[in-house]
């Protein structure tokens, strides 16, 4: 597999993100031009053969680049988990604060 990375920063200039794919092989580390080939695709086929396969520590590397130009993930991301383990967590804090409420008038009265 060819160590492929990318690199992307955020350019105001530009108002975009430039992205670099660099390849590394002998020592060597190659900026990959932009005279990349093309072909439109019709309706019904199926993608084959990737622009590229990239490494965990090439996609880790993409992910913290984007991380450091200021992308986030959309909220569209939550799992339901996630929005489950809150909720049972917010249950969790009423109870406490109902519970010393509760507790706190008890000892008032008395």
């Amino acid at each position: 597999m060819k160590d492929i990375r990318i690199r992307v920063h955020r350019d105001p200039c530009w108002d975009g993100y430039p992205m670099y794919w660099l390849e590394r092989s002998n020592g060597k580390t190659e900026l990959l031009q932009d005279d990349l080939t093309k072909r439109e695709l019709e309706d019904y086929e199926m993608y084959q053969g990737a622009t590229a396969i990239l490494s965990h520590d090439a996609v880790v590397e993409l992910m913290n680049s984007l991380w450091a130009a200021g992308i986030r993930p959309d909220d569209s991301n939550t799992t339901a988990g996630q929005i489950s383990a809150t909720e049972k967590h917010l249950d969790d804090m009423r109870k406490i604060v109902f519970d010393n409420f509760l507790a706190k008038e008890a000892d008032d009265e008395n």
